[in-house]
C-alpha cells in the first residue's frame, strides 16, 4: 500500500501522476528529472504507468505516514501495464537494482481513516519482480554497523571476504571474514548468518554470530555481538508496495550479483 497524500483522492490520470510524484519525493531523495510517466486511459484506468527510480536514494531519516485500511468504497483503478525500475537505487552504502513489470493490474484507490489518499494493489494478470545486489554492496551493508563500532575504539577494518552458500531455493548462508587492526596487532573475525526470503518477499536474518582470534579479534567480537543480536530475527520487506498481489515462484540465486526473483498474478 502506498500513501499518496493527505488530501483529495486523485480523480484522473494527471492527478494520479502528480500524487505519485509527491509521495515519492516525500519518501526518497529523487534525481532531478520526472520519475513518473502515465499514458491515460478511460478513467478509472490508465494504459501504462511507469516509475523510474534510477539514481534515487533512500533517506532513513524521513518519517512517513503509515497507511491504514481504506474507509468506504474504493475506486477500482485499472492499469494496463505497470513498470517500476531502479538501476540502481541507493540503500545506505549499497546499490540495489529493482525491476517490476506487471500487466492487468487492479488497485484500490481511496482514503484511509486518517484522511490519507492511499493506493493498494489488489491483483495482476501477470508480472515479474527482480532484485539484484552485488556481493560487494551486500558486504558493505553487513559491515556498516561493524565499522562504526570498531572506529569508536580506534580499530581499523582492513580486509574483508564474503562467501555465500545456497541452502535451498530461498535461503543463503553468509560467511564474512574480516581482518581488523589496532595499533600494530591484527586479528581475524568470522561473522556468520543466514538469510531466508518467504513467499511474501520478506527477508529474515537469523543465526548471526561472530568469533575472533587473539586479543584484537576477541575485542571486536565483544563490540559487535550485541549489534548482531539486535539484527537476529529482523524482517525486511523487499516489496511492500506490491500490496495484496499474489506472489509465487520466489527464488534466491547466490551468484554475483545476489538475485531474488518472483512471479505474481492470478
Amino acid at each position: 500500500m502506498i500513501v499518496l497524500s493527505h488530501g483529495d483522492v486523485p480523480c484522473d490520470a494527471t492527478q494520479l501522476a502528480a500524487a505519485l510524484r509527491r509521495a515519492l519525493a516525500d519518501a526518497l531523495v529523487l534525481p532531478p528529472r520526472d520519475v513518473v510517466t502515465i499514458e491515460p486511459g478511460a478513467w478509472p484506468g490508465v494504459e501504462r504507468l511507469a516509475v523510474d527510480l534510477t539514481g534515487a536514494r533512500i533517506d532513513r531519516s524521513r518519517s512517513l505516514p503509515q497507511p491504514g485500511r481504506i474507509a468506504g468504497p474504493p475506486i477500482a483503478l485499472q492499469v494496463g501495464r505497470l513498470l517500476v525500475i531502479a538501476r540502481p537505487i541507493e540503500v545506505d552504502t549499497a546499490r540495489v537494482t529493482v525491476a517490476l513489470d506487471a500487466t492487468g493490474v487492479t488497485a484500490d484507490l481511496g482514503r484511509d481513516a486518517a484522511g490519507n489518499a492511499v493506493l493498494l494493489p489488489r491483483s495482476a494478470a501477470d508480472g515479474r519482480f527482480l532484485l539484484e545486489l552485488p556481493h560487494a554492496d551486500l558486504e558493505r551493508l553487513v559491515l556498516l554497523g561493524v565499522r562504526e563500532l570498531a572506529e569508536r575504539h580506534k580499530i581499523g577494518i582492513q580486509q574483508t571476504e564474503l562467501r555465500l552458500t545456497s541452502l535451498g531455493p530461498r535461503s543463503v548462508r553468509m560467511d564474512l571474514s574480516v581482518v581488523a587492526k589496532k595499533m600494530l596487532i591484527k586479528g581475524r573475525i568470522a561473522i556468520t548468518g543466514r538469510l531466508d526470503v518467504d513467499d511474501r518477499l520478506v527477508a529474515r536474518l537469523s543465526e548471526l554470530d561472530a568469533t575472533g582470534e587473539n586479543t584484537v579479534g576477541s575485542m571486536v567480537v565483544g563490540l559487535i555481538r550485541p549489534h548482531l543480536q539486535k539484527l537476529n530475527g529482523r524482517q525486511i520487506p523487499l516489496a511492500s508496495a506490491l500490496g495484496e498481489l499474489k506472489i509465487r515462484d520466489v527464488q534466491l540465486d547466490v551468484a554475483d550479483p545476489l538475485r531474488i526473483t518472483a512471479s505474481f498474478g492470478q
